[in-house]
């Protein structure tokens, strides 16, 4: 479960990349201003340290993870 900060309602974007930099999952909706959670399945993915590149309009929030 990803904790995210939404600074203005509507669309955001979350993309998840590979420690070398690739594109390995993206989920995408809508969310209203505030503190938000949204659960990711991360079954299909390698254990490993991934970046979080949240996008709600023109402000991001980027964070790490470790799947293990």
């Amino acid at each position: 479960t990803l904790q995210f900060p939404v600074e203005n309602s509507g669309e955001i974007e979350i993309r998840i990349y590979s420690q070398t930099g690739q594109l390995v999952a993206r989920v995408s909706g809508t969310e209203q201003a505030g503190l938000r959670e949204r659960t990711i399945n991360a079954s299909a993915l390698p254990p490993g340290l991934y970046l979080i590149n949240i996008k709600n309009g023109n402000r991001e929030h980027n964070t790490k993870v470790v799947i293990r």
